[in-house]
């Protein structure tokens, strides 16, 4: 596992929301899709993140304001992202370390081309203390609103 890729791993091509979008565009994604984080793009360069959990905050300040809340209005731009020749252990660390829970991936042109969650590093660790193949994370079929 020590220099097992990111790239072998990883979500790919994760569906994202653009940041200038209604909160309620990244729940819907969240909730069709089964996921928990959404890269956010502004004219598809990506600008952020956003988490389940700051979106179900900005749900409930939307009904608290009465007010539309805007992906851009609780997204994280201090986004952590790695290259797909960037190794598990690597990647791994780094979420510890920061205690965040994912990096975006990104190939050597900054295209963003997968997403590794804490989800998935568990996945890893499963899949490889218990001696069976590591595959690859969720793969999405397609990306929405960017």
């Amino acid at each position: 596992m020590k220099n097992m890729l990111i790239v072998e791993v990883m979500s790919s091509m994760p569906h994202s929301v653009g940041e200038e979008q209604p909160i309620k565009s990244a729940h819907q994604l969240m909730n069709r899709y089964g996921i928990r984080h959404l890269p956010v793009k502004h004219a598809g360069e990506l600008v952020g993140v956003i988490s389940d959990r700051e979106v179900e905050l900005a749900l409930h300040m939307e009904v608290e304001s009465n007010s539309t809340v805007l992906v851009s209005d609780v997204e994280t731009t201090d986004v952590v992202t790695v290259s797909v020749e960037d190794t598990v252990a690597t990647v791994a660390k780094t979420l510890a370390d920061r205690r965040i829970g994912c990096a975006i991936v990104t190939n050597q042109s900054g295209d963003v081309v997968g997403i590794f969650t804490a989800t998935d590093a568990c996945r890893v660790l499963s899949e490889v203390l218990s001696g069976a193949p590591v595959t690859a994370g969720h793969v999405a079929a397609i990306s929405e609103g960017i």
